[in-house]
């Protein structure tokens, strides 16, 4: 009896991985990152299929699978960008990583598994930048470079205003100028509370002077 040329369970497996691959790779196109909806389609059907004709050669599906991360490592590294001291491209570098695994299993034929597995994915994608953002939001870290008389009460004065604020502080370094004292701290608090310190900073008359920067 001759061998049918096509299997529905592999057409199936193909398809499953095209609709996993266009769910990330929407996310992506969305974003407008370097690798979009067909990149990522093509990388998880890729995947898919390597794996696929692996278990149809009788090859080793695990060496197969090894190799596909092999290769997915280097299309990965070609979308991660050095720019201004910054890395970037590294979570479309992750979701190239992610829609490899994901074809994998669908041409393994774990298609629910796979399915969960997108819905995680994209549920960090999408929901915990949200997160990250709030989470920066109350973390907010700046310098503070603040003139004073050099005496031991008004740092103290200084400090308290810092904890009246709700901003957690710590001295990075003090320096006495004559009858002045230059002290840096670095608070960390939400932007609210970075606020409120400038407005008792420039009504203190014991403040003589401060200067605020980013730290680094």
């Amino acid at each position: 009896m001759p061998q049918p040329i096509v299997y529905p369970d592999d057409v199936i497996r193909l398809l499953v991985a095209f609709g996993l691959g266009a769910m990330l790779g929407f996310e992506r196109e969305f974003h407008h990152k370097f690798a979009g909806l067909r990149t990522i389609i093509l990388i998880c059907v890729g995947a898919a299929l390597f794996t696929i004709f692996s278990l149809k050669i009788g090859a080793d599906p695990a060496r197969i699978a090894a190799q596909v991360v092999t290769g997915v490592g280097f299309i990965g590294a070609g979308v991660i960008i050095h720019e201004g001291g910054e890395v970037r491209g590294l979570t479309t570098a992750s979701t190239i990583w992610m829609a490899a695994a994901l074809g994998i299993g669908a041409g393994s034929g774990y298609l629910l598994f796979s399915l969960i597995a997108t819905l995680l994915a994209l549920l960090a994608l999408w929901m915990l930048p949200r997160l990250e953002n709030v989470i920066t939001d109350i973390r907010v870290i700046r310098m503070y470079r603040i003139t004073t008389a050099s005496d031991e009460a008004a740092r103290a004065h200084v400090l308290e205003q810092f904890r009246k604020a709700e901003l957690s502080v710590e001295q990075e370094s003090e320096e006495k100028r004559g009858i002045e004292m230059i002290c840096v701290w670095i608070a960390r608090g939400s932007p609210e509370a970075h606020q409120r310190l400038v407005n008792e900073l420039l009504a203190d008359p014991q403040v003589l002077a401060y200067e605020r920067s980013m730290p680094g």
